[in-house]
């Protein structure tokens, strides 16, 4: 498999990281000035490939398959008297035979029954398909095998030669170096790739491919491994009738004379020279490349520096990922800052909280101070969660459990949260149930009378508020304290979207309770009022 695309993007990539750097640039600049001989000198071989004797394969095989298919053969009549006792089956030719050779009659029959001779002639058929007609059909697929595969070997052989001779010399006194550099390159391959890119080249050695393909099929048929063991078609062929009649034959007579009449190869190769001498301004630069990176590579090993050089390289490293830290630390702190600012979307700040946390989470050497900040962030974030904690009793019991169970071992920890995921599927399962039952009441109600569905459909979709609300809540625990996974992903559309619907759940939930609770203070207030005015 050619490589070319993948030593060309490693070169670019390696062009692009070493000329942002000043010195390697000036160092490149002298390179390319020096002087010295540069230059490159290919030889390739062009194939051109004749088209009349693929035109004549592709016009006459199709013929050539349907005279296979037809299956000619010649059917044997052979036939014996046997014994009554042994004759199977009867046929036209037994009771004809037995008409004329009355001799084979010498019982007589008894009252009211039937003549019974003593033998009766059996006809056997066989089938016999290494006809003439077949034996040429083989004759000539072999014929056409060999001419094929011949052709399209040498086209390959020669047309794939490639030579390549390179020579660069430079030499450089500078900055108190003395850079004298010498390389001598030479190639001999029979592997070029682009050599068949051409495109008319090409797709006619595809046709011939195609060509080699059906012969290769046609001789794997069964007739035609029937016939091979019977004696190849010497010439002259015999023009029998189906030869000269049937049209599938006829063509295929054609094209047997055609390919033994054929003259020449088939195709003519010539050979392209290519000199470049000096260099072009590209290639110049190209060749000064690999002069840099010699003189690395010698500095580099002859001096044992790949320690230290693999050490910098870990340090640059992890330089970047600190940028990248600060970057997504500036990025949570902007959305901080434009949610209090403006009242933004909270799911907003907190998709890109979690990305930062993941991004120092993965950072095991920051592990520390990395956990001090995201308390940090959680401890401003806890206006947003306080209001889902003082919701339900549930949640802050939850709260409890989990801060209790901080001091204890990985073991516990572990526990803890197989129970709150068997909580998650309780809850779930309770919803599940209340779910069907109240789809069991829809269709009982649809069933009885029309006017009842929309009572149905309401308390379904309560229901389902009352799942996102359960779901959201759970949720909204797990994130607070931590157990959330890589299960627990709601970047996807689908999943965000059902997250969404939740949050609209329990923020619905949280206003009419609201408005309960406020009716609840005033006439708490009011009864108080009317008390202290008895008083």
């Amino acid at each position: 498999m050619d490589k070319s695309q993948t030593y060309y993007s490693a070169l670019k990539a390696y062009r692009e990281a070493v000329s942002s750097d000043s010195g390697c640039r000036r160092l490149l600049d002298a390179l390319v000035a020096a002087g010295g001989r540069n230059a490159i000198e290919i030889v390739r071989m062009k194939c051109e490939i004749e088209e009349d004797w693929i035109a004549e394969i592709e016009k006459q095989l199709p013929h050539v398959e349907k005279a296979v298919k037809a299956e000619r053969q010649f059917i044997r009549r052979e036939g014996e008297v046997v014994p009554i006792e042994k004759a199977k089956r009867a046929s036209r030719d037994s009771f004809q035979h037995l008409a004329r050779h009355s001799n084979l009659l010498t019982r007589e029959p008894e009252p009211n029954g039937d003549v019974v001779p003593d033998g009766l002639f059996i006809v056997e058929k066989e089938s016999d398909y290494k006809v003439y007609e077949n034996r040429f059909l083989y004759t000539l697929l072999c014929y056409l095998r060999d001419f094929i595969e011949v052709r399209l070997n040498k086209i390959l052989e020669t047309g794939n030669t490639y030579r390549a001779r390179a020579e660069v010399n430079k030499k450089l006194h500078t900055n108190g170096r003395d850079i004298d550099y010498r390389m001598t390159l030479a190639e001999d391959s029979r592997l070029d790739f682009y050599l068949m890119t051409d495109d008319e080249t090409g797709r006619r050695i595809e046709r011939i491919r195609g060509a080699q393909f059906t012969v290769s099929a046609l001789l794997s048929t069964p007739l035609m491994q029937i016939v091979s063991d019977a004696p190849l078609v010497k010439p002259p062929i015999t023009r029998t009738n189906v030869l000269k009649s049937n049209v599938d034959f006829k063509a295929a007579l054609a094209l047997y004379e055609y390919l033994s009449s054929y003259e020449g190869d088939g195709f003519t190769v010539r050979e392209v020279r290519r000199t470049l001498d000096p260099l072009p301004a590209p290639a110049a630069e190209d060749f000064a490349e690999t002069v840099a990176l010699a003189l690395f590579l010698t500095y580099e090993h002859g001096n044992d520096l790949v320690p230290r050089l693999e050490e910098g390289r870990r340090a640059e490293a992890e330089r970047k990922k600190a940028e990248e830290r600060i970057k997504l630390a500036k990025q949570v702190e902007l959305l901080r800052r434009r949610m209090k600012e403006s009242g933004g979307s909270a799911e907003e700040y907190i998709l890109a909280l979690e990305k930062y946390n993941r991004t120092l989470e993965a950072d095991s050497a920051a592990l520390g101070s990395v956990r001090e900040e995201l308390v940090s962030v959680k401890a401003e974030n806890g206006e947003l969660t306080g209001r889902l904690e003082s919701m339900t009793g549930r949640a802050q019991q939850a709260e409890t459990d989990y801060r209790n169970q901080l001091a204890e071992t990985a073991r516990v920890r572990a526990e803890g949260e197989k129970a709150l995921g068997e909580q998650k599927r309780a809850i779930t399962a309770e919803c599940d149930k209340k779910i069907a039952e109240a789809r069991s009441a829809a269709d009982a109600a649809i069933a009885d009378a029309a006017g009842r569905a929309d009572d149905a459909e309401n308390a379904y979709n309560a229901l389902m508020e009352e799942k996102r609300v359960l779901s959201a809540r759970l949720n909204a625990l797990r994130y607070e304290h931590g157990l959330m996974t890589d299960e627990d992903d709601f970047t996807s559309r689908e999943r965000f979207d059902e997250l969404e619907r939740e949050y609209l759940a329990f923020y619905d939930l949280f206003e009419k309770q609201w408005k309960k609770t406020k009716m609840k203070i005033r006439k708490d207030v009011l009864r108080s009022r009317g008390e202290e005015k008895k008083d």
